[in-house]
This record gives structure tokens, C-alpha cells and sequence, in this order.
């Protein structure tokens, strides 16, 4: 029960957790209109590390007190190497990607 309640959770979380993180970042981004892109082989390879790291969390995390810090470590670099290459992706789109789309605001028609 155990194996299909983290896989669920890491199913789930992790695509909602990219999707929610890098539409965040491309909101902050003010100079281009951001629009969520298919994930680049770069962000495929972060992604699925960054799952396998919430699995592995999920199996051989030990929620005691003496539990070691190793595991927590992998959990950061694979969470601080998904925000590299999703802040690179997004800074990509504006070099390439989408521009400001026009105002259609109320103006005159001439």
C-alpha cells in the first residue's frame, strides 16, 4: 500500500509542482508574456530526477529524530537543478519564444 501511495503522490505532485513553479517564474518575468512550454530534454532529465528523489524520500525517508541528513541533501540539488533549468527555459522563451501580445484596449478607429 506504502509502494502505490508514493508513486501516486510522486505522479501527481511533481508535474503539478513544475507546471505551478514555472508558470510562477514566467509570471515574475514582466518584459514577455510566458506561456507554459512542452519540456525541453533538459527539463524531461530534471524532472524525472527531481521524482525519483520525492520517491525515494517517500520509501527510505524515517521520520525520527536520528534519521540522517544525506537524503535531504539529494532533495535540495535535485530541487535547486530542476530551478536552474526551469529559469533557463523560461529566460529561453523570452530570448525566442512569445512576445508582448497587442493592446486591445479602447481606442479610435481612424
Amino acid at each position: 500500500m506504502k509502494f502505490l501511495s508514493v508513486v501516486l503522490f510522486t505522479v501527481v505532485v511533481v508535474p503539478l509542482w513544475d507546471w505551478l513553479g514555472v508558470t510562477r517564474m514566467g509570471a515574475y518575468a514582466t518584459s514577455f508574456d510566458y506561456r507554459y512550454w512542452l519540456l525541453s530534454k533538459a527539463r524531461w532529465i530534471s524532472v524525472f530526477l527531481l521524482a525519483f528523489t520525492v520517491a525515494g524520500m517517500g520509501f527510505f525517508g524515517q521520520p525520527t529524530s536520528a534519521a540522517p541528513l544525506w537524503p535531504l541533501v539529494v532533495m535540495v540539488l535535485a530541487i535547486a537543478n530542476w530551478a536552474y533549468v526551469a529559469g533557463r527555459d523560461v529566460l529561453l522563451q523570452k530570448r525566442v519564444g512569445y512576445r508582448i501580445p497587442p493592446d486591445y484596449g479602447d481606442r479610435e478607429t481612424e
